[in-house]
């Protein structure tokens, strides 16, 4: 009797370890299969990451202009944390959206300002 209780007892253990070993493994895999999709989000080209992003800023946020600094925090750069202001503002370009400048007080209380326009409809 004692020796089936520690037969039991070990197959419990065993039951357990593989089922610790399989989630650790999922786990893993998950991890792995994050750090694919971030690297795979990064590789892909700047205007198309720039276009994605763009598509789901709300119109009255666009309207009243973006600063090209909140855009590059959002666009890791493929070595970087952010993307270089000069890609971004290249890319914006290419998709048919301009620059406009503030240089009075009265306009922009902090100063220069240059925010980002959409393309007109």
């Amino acid at each position: 009797m004692t020796q089936n209780h520690l037969s039991d007892f070990i197959a419990g253990l065993v039951a357990d370890s593989s089922a610790a070993i399989q989630a650790a493994e999922q786990a893993r895999r998950a991890e792995q299969d994050k750090q694919h999709a971030t690297w795979k989000e990064r590789l892909t080209p700047l205007d198309q990451r720039l276009a994605k992003l763009l598509a789901v800023i709300p119109e009255s946020i666009k309207a009243e202009g973006l600063s090209i600094d909140v855009l590059r925090v959002q666009l890791a750069g493929r070595f970087a944390q952010t993307s270089r202001a000069c890609d971004v503002a290249a890319a914006l370009r290419k998709l048919g959206w301009t620059r406009k400048r503030c240089w009075r007080g009265d306009e922009s209380p902090q100063g220069f300002r240059a925010t980002w326009h959409p393309p007109c409809k």
